[in-house]
């Protein structure tokens, strides 16, 4: 799918309205300098899409937006409006000088979008760089159609004058021409993803160390292996013995059990016992103190009253005195005498209850012990019968099972970090290569594709009468031409224009004849630069006259695929030119169409 061009209108508030037509097939833009011709090439360019504004000259002051007409294949009208200060871009259906208040806008509002998507281009693929690929964008395409005057007389490659755009300018190139992108070309790892994989490959490397940590030094990977199968071996031996008299010994293990937790719980009550005990003991000693203090309590206040009373020793008062002060509240010798008597006999009695007591706990303790001893003694008679019936595998028969197991498992673990170390280092190995800024090399098949375009462009090339017809190359580095063996920017100005000229719309008309990916147009500025021309400053820039009229003989009878627009100062001959769909900016002093803008 591709368009064509129909209208292109800058409208301001007051300001009469400015417009340009273009018709189907060629059309002719003339006029001298300071007309506004290149700025046609600047509206179209930036209406779509272009971030540079067009240059602003006096007479578009006051003109703020520009609309752009032009009809899909299916010759559907559309209409962009964009403002000439940059900002917001908006689509509507139909063609409109200015935004119709009755219509809505389409929802789109990016001019790479809604382009990309008419053509069907929005899941291709171009390469950006050795690591980067990106959709394809209108600046791709504008790129190869829409070329002001410095980019026709310019000095660099078709690829343009940003190095930095030459990798997807040559992609969109060779998509144009093949209809192939660059969807299914590998690429190496992009910086981002170079800097994750060093990241991964330091993490796997701790990984290995800390697996490397649980081996030995003396670590063999076969010895250790044998290892275990001896082990497993030894222990399957254990098991075939042990299942021939699986039945007695499993008796016996099931009693051995039984009589271990019996004796584990004897043990228990035993140990109980004696803590009891002396708990008992300490409990008595202290109720045969209380006892022995009470004894002298009694006997004391039985010869108290034989004294006679004394002055304090320090202060020498009276005890009557002191008896007064405290106001009677001491006890008699009668009084304390009954108290510790009773006490007496109360702890009496709780101290006979306590030898009942003691005598039961020890009576408790004698069964458990010999409770203990027959267990024991059964435990021992179990297993000198278990014995008895290993005895004849003496020979054969490993019984430090638990010493076997555990080797077996120090061996297993350091199997299994050996493996895990293999796993690691195998994927480290992997993604290594992905840390490392790999050059690819794109081969893209286009020789029958190239050999038909420059066919094409060596018979534009001959019909406007240009020697360097007899040889036309392609420069694949360059993407450029090649005309008697010399590179076209080898070239003076007329012709590096002229040529450039011919390979752009040789593009246009094989990329739309096999109905590959274009807009569907070329505007040309001063494409045609004769001696006569203020911008030639030499006669090695010029072309011939002679070729002019041939290129604008060529036009009048040039019925496409896709349009072309020229924007020139050298006018056709009249017979010619009465050919050629064509709009004359007269300039200021003259009658008729002084520019661009009335």
């Amino acid at each position: 799918m591709a368009i064509h061009i129909v209208r292109l209108v800058v409208t301001g508030q007051g300001k009469p309205l400015a417009a340009v037509e273009f018709l189907p097939g060629a059309n002719l833009i003339l006029g001298p300098s300071d007309t506004g011709k290149s700025y046609v090439v600047g509206c179209i360019k930036f209406a779509l899409g272009s971030d540079t504004t067009p240059k602003q000259i006096p007479y578009a002051s006051g003109y703020d937006r520009l609309a752009l007409q032009f009809l899909t294949a299916e010759d559907v009208p559309y209409t962009v409006f964009r403002s000439m200060s940059g900002g917001e871009t908006l689509f509507y259906e139909g063609h409109h000088d200015s935004p119709p208040l009755a219509k809505a806008a389409l929802k789109t509002r990016d001019v790479n979008e809604f382009l990309i998507t008419l053509l069907g281009l929005q899941n291709n693929k171009v390469l950006l760089s050795q690591e980067k690929k990106g959709k394809v964008t209108a600046g791709d395409l504008r790129h190869y159609s829409i070329f002001t005057e410095g980019d026709t007389l310019s000095e660099h490659s078709y690829l343009g004058a940003n190095v930095t755009n030459h990798t997807r300018r040559r992609s969109a190139l060779y998509l144009m021409m093949t209809g192939v992108d660059d969807t299914a070309i590998a690429l190496g790892a992009d910086k981002t993803e170079r800097l994750t994989t060093k990241g991964h490959i330091i993490a796997l490397e701790e990984s290995i160390k800390s697996y490397q940590a649980e081996l030995t030094d003396q670590f063999i990977v076969e010895e250790v292996k044998s290892a275990i199968e001896r082990i497993d071996g030894q222990l399957k031996e254990n098991e075939n013995i042990l299942r021939e008299n699986r039945s007695e010994l499993n008796e016996i293990r099931s009693q051995l059990s039984e009589v271990g937790i019996n004796l584990v719980r004897a043990d228990t009550l035993k140990v109980a016992a004696i803590e009891t005990l002396d708990r008992f003991d300490l409990l008595d000693n202290k109720y045969g103190n209380d006892l022995e203090r009470l004894h002298l309590i009694r006997s004391a206040a039985s010869v108290f009253d034989e004294f006679a009373p004394q002055p304090c020793a320090l202060c020498n008062t009276p005890i009557i005195q002191q008896n007064r002060a405290i106001e009677g509240t001491l006890p008699s010798t009668a009084q304390m005498s009954e108290a510790a008597d009773g006490e007496y006999r109360k702890i009496e009695a709780l101290r006979i209850g306590l030898g009942a007591a003691i005598a039961d706990v020890r009576q408790e303790l004698s069964s458990i012990e010999e409770l203990y001893t027959a267990l024991f003694s059964k435990q021992t008679d179990l297993a000198r019968r278990q014995a008895l019936i290993l005895s004849p595998f003496q020979d054969r028969l490993s019984f430090n099972i638990t010493g076997l197991t555990q080797r077996r498992d120090e061996y297993l673990t350091q199997i299994r970090a050996y493996e895990k170390i293999e796993e690691l280092t195998a994927k480290r190995n992997s993604i290594e290569p992905r840390t490392k800024k790999l050059k690819i090399e794109i081969k893209r098949n286009a020789t029958s594709e190239l050999s038909i375009l420059i066919e094409r462009v060596k018979k534009l090339l001959e019909s406007w009468g240009l020697d360097e017809s007899r040889q036309v190359g392609f420069d694949e580095s360059a993407c450029d031409l090649r005309l008697l063996e010399a590179p076209r920017l080898s070239y003076g100005k007329g012709k590096r224009a002229i040529f450039l000229a011919a390979y752009s719309i040789a593009l246009m008309e094989r990329a739309l004849s096999d109905r590959k990916p274009h807009l569907g147009f070329v505007v040309i500025d001063s494409p045609l630069l004769t001696y006569r021309d203020p911008k030639c400053l030499s006669a090695d820039d010029a072309i011939s006259e002679t070729v002019a009229d041939r290129f604008f003989d060529w036009m009048a009878n040039w019925n496409g695929p896709g349009q072309l627009v020229v924007l020139e100062n050298t006018e056709p001959k009249a017979e010619s030119l009465t050919e050629i769909p064509h709009i004359i900016f007269v300039g200021p002093n003259i009658d008729g169409r002084r520019g661009f803008y009335p």
